[in-house]
């Protein structure tokens, strides 16, 4: 059994008994994931530094590929096709899943007038981490404000008068207009296909 087997039986075991695989089974693994809250942490702290490193470099924030002069997006095209499907994918199942009175996240019967069952409800209620990343968030975004750095980036000044870079606005502007468009086509939608009684 070559080292690569090895970590791949050792990674399986540690998670078949409840444990963390990254640090060695010194810890449980936090309900719904494969790490412990600790390797959690260090985990999302390391991707945040890197998708910030990478933005700030002129790097696709996924791959890590040099990106075209004047792309407007953080990611290259061929990542932006790939996370694109995925949602479309994770949409659809999501619906789905709705639609049959399933939890959208496990499968499992939802509770009753909710979208979730009871353990994923009590995850998400407890969940720490997801408190402790909003709560960096916030801190993060006032050292950027402080700082005079955009508090999308992180990375870029701002203009006076502006808490955001301009590349980050035009970012912005560009969903919000495409979120508007699609809102205005779902809407004359449902209207045509309205019947008066």
């Amino acid at each position: 059994m070559d080292s690569n087997e090895q970590q791949r039986a050792n990674y399986k075991y540690y998670l078949s008994i409840g444990k963390c695989p990254h640090c060695g089974g010194r810890n449980p693994v936090e309900p719904g994931h494969n790490r412990c809250r600790e390797c959690g942490l260090r985990y999302s702290e390391q991707m945040h530094n890197r998708r910030d490193f990478r933005r700030a470099n002129g790097l696709c924030t996924r791959c890590g590929r040099p990106l075209p002069e004047g792309h407007k997006y953080v990611q290259c095209d061929e990542c932006r096709k790939y996370v694109q499907s995925f949602y479309k994918f994770n949409k659809a199942r999501y619906e789905e899943r709705k639609e049959q009175g399933l939890c959208v996240k496990c499968g499992a019967f939802a509770e009753p007038g909710r979208v979730l069952c009871k353990k994923c409800l009590d995850e998400w209620h407890e969940s720490e981490n997801r408190e402790l990343y909003r709560e960096q968030k916030r801190q993060k975004r006032k050292e950027c404000r402080e700082k005079g750095l955009c508090i999308d980036c992180y990375t870029r000044k701002v203009e006076p008068g502006h808490t955001r870079c301009k590349r980050c606005r035009d970012l912005r502007m560009d969903s919000t207009r495409k979120y508007r468009i699609n809102m205005k086509l779902k809407k004359g939608e449902n209207h045509g296909n309205s019947t008066n009684p």
